[in-house]
């Protein structure tokens, strides 16, 4: 059983918006500085979540930063029933603490959302700092991990 698959395909894009002041000419304002998005893809296993477990499961992660406070996720899972999941703080070699709890996984519907980071949570996840945790019930502490971003 699996989650379903990404609905969108995602691309790396920059993007800047409208700024408008009084009645002042764009000419004189200048561009308005580019927003760049992110888009990160990563792979979770079982050998990555810690301590290592013997998992054949694996799962793909698409996440896309929009430059500012908000991710977008997009998760399919394959070889496990997933549970749970859990958005992370802390580095490939370590457990943290959850920084955002994303629910329970309905292995038959797609798994995707949206969190909203604060300055901190930007901060790691453009350090590699943040990782996704998939919980099962045969893997209760975590069947498959990734770190995100980076």
């Amino acid at each position: 059983m699996s989650c379903s698959k990404p609905t969108e395909d995602l691309k790396d894009t920059n993007a800047a918006s409208s700024i408008i002041v009084g009645n002042i000419p764009a000419d004189v304002l200048g561009d308005p500085p580019a927003v760049t998005t992110h888009t990160f893809i990563n792979h979770l296993y079982g050998f990555k979540v810690v301590p290592t477990n013997s998992s054949l499961g694996h799962a793909k992660l698409v996440v896309k930063f929009d430059g500012a406070y908000t991710i977008s996720y997009f998760i399919e899972c394959d070889g496990f029933v997933p549970a749970g999941a859990h958005i992370h703080r802390g580095i490939a070699i370590e457990n943290g603490p959850i920084e955002f709890d994303l629910g329970t996984i309905i292995p038959t519907k797609p798994f995707e959302g949206t969190v909203r980071l604060n300055d901190s949570q930007v901060n790691d996840l453009l350090g590699g700092k943040l990782y996704l945790d998939i919980h099962s019930a045969i893997f209760p502490e975590g069947e498959v991990r990734a770190q995100i971003g980076k």
